[in-house]
């Protein structure tokens, strides 16, 4: 499963158990955006870095490929607004055929082919 940035955001703090427990029980991955999306906020605290740089060190970080790019291209022409970022982070889980795993779940409903699953609503 491609996990989204905002997935792993929660999965460091205290207020989603449940999605520490998704994240655990399942074989995760995130794009490499998703690193630069997180680690990258402009208010983030050093031991909140940490604790995400500890997080990205338990699973894959999936390079952004030509074929995620010429995806990502592919997504952002077929919906106006479709922030780069989320249309990388919906092709690296297109490109690898696997889930994605999300809180923002209408930004990729209308994305039929893509598995969406919100751990946060559904646990």
């Amino acid at each position: 499963m491609v996990l989204d940035s905002n997935i792993i955001i929660y999965a460091v703090k205290p207020d989603y158990p449940q999605v520490r427990a998704f994240v655990k029980r399942h074989d995760v991955m995130a794009s490499l955006i998703s690193r630069t999306e997180t680690l990258g906020y402009h208010d983030l605290s050093e031991p909140e870095a940490s604790k995400l740089e500890r997080l990205f060190d338990l699973f894959t970080v999936q390079p952004i490929t030509e074929a995620v790019i010429q995806r990502s291209i592919a997504l952002r022409r077929r919906r106006k607004g479709m922030k780069t970022v989320d249309a990388i982070i919906a092709a690296t889980a297109l490109e690898m055929d696997l889930p994605l795993v999300t809180h923002d779940t209408t930004d990729f409903d209308w994305i039929d082919e893509l598995d969406v699953i919100d751990p946060v609503s559904s646990e």
